[in-house]
């Protein structure tokens, strides 16, 4: 019986939990908008309506300022901080319109609306609020008051923007600086320094009330650059180097600095004016400046180009020109601008021998050995070089064969000679030793000349044939002899007939041979 007697009343608590839940789902609140800005001081009307199921009562309405319809405390309708601000506007049916006049920023939040109705337990209310921002025409500037130059700066007029759309106006210094519709924000991009000053908004229509003033300050952002004089300078002029600056200095910021290629010249260079008086080759550079104390803003760097004539101008000689065909010459300087041209001179010539930057000598003669130089020019003036001796020889077809004629031909002289001369000491020993008698020793006579066979050549180099001596001697076998005396036509003789050995022939060799080495 229990468990029967539970049933029903079951049934009746599912049955109130549907009941509540379709009053809850046909509860309605709308919002007109969903959030609104609103001018401080100025009224704004939160405009809702809402409705119920058929059948119901509304016992009670209620306005809220919360995060959420959970941490409500208490209507602000009741609330002393809107009293006599706030205005309700609903029927008590369906609308649910309030007002809230003389509106502070601390009246910034979120507002909900909910109703009861008889046959509800809760408050009935949407699912979300109205958002409601409150602004005053306080300037604020991002990302701050003092910015540097070149930067963008953001001014706005007041924290949101006034959803009647009003127009906005800027004043700088009291005076009307732009009209922007539809936006709170001044956009300054980028900031100059006479962008410094007072700045000031208004809504139109409600002139009476301007913001706040705020001052913006814009700094200068120090620029440094050097300046050089236009055209191009030459070696020799004067050169003066100016550092221009884009913001006021003080007396403490009077001194400058000055770099080349990134190394800081004598701390003589204080003046805003670096003077290069003459200016020389060598002052060609990468040039810079910056304020005394400032170097790190250093400007960026200007290259300085001198011109200058040539320089360091040189001739040589490219291979051996002794023994060759031909030999070139080569001519090198330094100039800026660049060389244009080359011309090659030999001294004693009133003219030129050749241009280019390399001269060539063909079929060498000898007199083409002296002394050459070359000038070289450029758009700023010549250099010329040091004179360059170059020495000649023509061109030989068989050099190596002559030399090697004279040499063989010095040799054959110097072995005839000792030859002659050791047979004439050999004969004097044996007169002296009595081994050869008046009418003469044929044997004696043949052992002496046995050693001294001469084939004799002819104008051709040919080898030498020595008899009697050692055949593989190379000092004798690479000796070619050419007689050019009568002298050796009678020795000849003298061995061809070396069977008949008279006093007569003889005495005619020896005293040939004395008469030889006499007049040796």
């Amino acid at each position: 019986m229990k468990l029967i007697s539970m049933f029903p009343w079951s049934s009746c608590l599912v049955l109130t939990v549907l009941l509540k839940t379709t009053i809850a789902a046909g509860s309605n609140v709308k919002y007109q908008t969903m959030k609104t800005c609103a001018l401080e001081g100025s009224s704004v009307s939160i405009v809702c309506s809402y409705s119920y199921p058929k059948g119901h009562k509304v016992t009670a309405t209620h306005w809220f300022k919360a995060q959420s319809l959970d941490k409500v405390t208490h209507d602000i309708l009741q609330d002393h901080v809107f009293k006599d601000r706030v205005e309700n506007l609903g029927d008590g049916t369906q609308s649910c319109t309030v007002r809230i006049n003389n509106l502070r920023v601390e009246d910034s939040g979120t507002y909900w609306f909910s109703f009861e109705t008889d046959h509800s337990e809760k408050k009935l209310s949407s699912s979300s609020g109205f958002t409601l921002s409150v602004t005053d025409l306080l300037v604020e500037v991002s990302p701050e008051v003092t910015v540097t130059e070149g930067e963008e700066v953001d001014l706005y007029c007041g924290s949101c923007i006034l959803s009647e759309a009003p127009t906005y106006v800027w004043m700088k210094d009291g005076h009307i600086l732009a009209s922007l519709e539809r936006t709170n924000l001044l956009l300054i991009d980028p900031a100059r320094m006479n962008d410094t000053g007072n700045y000031t908004c208004q809504v139109k229509g409600h002139e009476a009330t301007p913001s706040h003033l705020v001052r913006l300050t814009v700094s200068c952002k120090q620029q440094v650059q050097v300046k050089l004089p236009p055209g191009q300078v030459k070696e020799g002029e004067q050169l003066e180097l100016t550092c221009d600056i884009t913001c006021p200095v003080t007396s403490s910021q009077t001194f400058f600095k000055w770099s080349k290629d990134s190394r800081l010249l004598s701390d003589q260079n204080h003046r805003r004016q670096l003077v290069l008086d003459p200016v020389m080759a060598e002052d060609t550079g990468r040039y810079s400046c910056a304020l005394a104390g400032q170097q790190e803003l250093h400007s960026p760097a200007v290259e300085v180009l001198v011109q200058y004539s040539p320089k360091n101008t040189t001739a040589i000689v490219l291979g051996e020109p002794l023994g060759t065909a031909s030999v070139t010459l080569t001519c090198s300087s330094d100039a800026n601008p660049p060389v244009e041209s080359y011309t090659w001179f030999k001294v004693n010539e009133s003219t030129p021998v050749g241009s280019g930057q390399q001269y060539s000598i063909t079929n060498i003669r000898p007199e083409d050995g002296g002394q050459y130089y070359c000038e070289a020019k450029n758009t700023v003036g010549s250099g010329r070089s040091p004179t360059l001796l170059v020495t000649l020889q023509g061109k030989a077809d068989s050099p190596l064969p002559v030399v090697m004629g004279i040499v063989a031909a010095i040799l054959v002289a110097i072995f005839v000679g000792i030859g002659v001369i050791c047979g004439i000491k050999r004969r004097h020993r044996m007169l002296e030793g009595g081994t050869l008698d008046k009418a003469g020793d044929p044997g004696q006579s043949e052992n002496t000349y046995s050693n001294m066979e001469l084939k004799l050549t002819s104008s051709d180099y040919e080898d030498v044939t020595e008899r009697g001596l050692n055949p593989t001697d190379s000092t004798y076998t690479a000796l070619a002899f050419k007689s050019q005396s009568s002298e050796y036509e009678t020795l000849e003789k003298a061995r061809n007939t070396s069977n008949d050995y008279s006093d007569e022939p003889a005495t005619g060799i020896y005293e040939t041979l004395d008469d030889i080495t006499k007049t040796g």
